[in-house]
């Protein structure tokens, strides 16, 4: 996600309105640290993945038409929806791949950008968005027989009761 303050991230959707790129790495677990590159350059934004910390880099995301002016800051944040998993930043190490950043003016309409972006994806309607999952309609539906089932019990257990004790009994 490319965001110049003006946009809000959306947890319920994970971003998915206003994403630019991801990619899924399987690192919860490890017994080693998992390590991630980003790279900027040229307008080019590459974020590379070493996950068994053997120096062999994959692939994860590679867009160009994004601009990240100068004079920004750089933050990491991490997000989950359970509480067991636990995010350690071990180190950062930050290069300069060029020297055109000091002769660089920031101007007001400098804002960070990217020429293809998601951002205006229309969200889901509310009640495509909040709808009701498989498993919950299955499990209202599971209910809703048993309901059914158990009225239809108590009902016919009182049918019985009243039908024994109409009995005209001659002792």
């Amino acid at each position: 996600m490319v965001n110049n303050g003006t946009q809000h991230y959306d947890h319920e959707s994970d971003g998915k309105h206003s994403e630019l790129a991801g990619c899924e790495c399987k690192f919860r677990g490890l017994e080693h640290e998992a390590r991630v590159l980003v790279q900027y350059y040229n307008d080019e934004l590459i974020i590379k993945t070493d996950i068994e910390s053997s120096g062999n880099w994959r692939d994860c995301v590679h867009v160009r038409g994004v601009y990240l002016p100068s004079h920004y800051y750089f933050g990491i944040t991490a997000a989950t929806g359970d509480l067991s998993d636990n995010h350690d930043i071990l180190s950062i190490k930050m290069r300069q791949l060029s020297s055109t950043i000091f002769n660089h003016q920031a101007k007001d309409d400098d804002l960070p950008r990217a020429d293809y972006s998601v951002m205006n994806r229309d969200k889901l309607a509310p009640e495509v968005q909040n709808g009701m999952s498989a498993l919950r309609k299955l499990f209202i539906f599971v209910c809703v027989i048993a309901g059914v089932v158990a009225v239809s019990g108590f009902g016919y257990f009182l049918y019985q009761s009243k039908k024994s004790s109409s009995r005209k009994r001659f002792y």
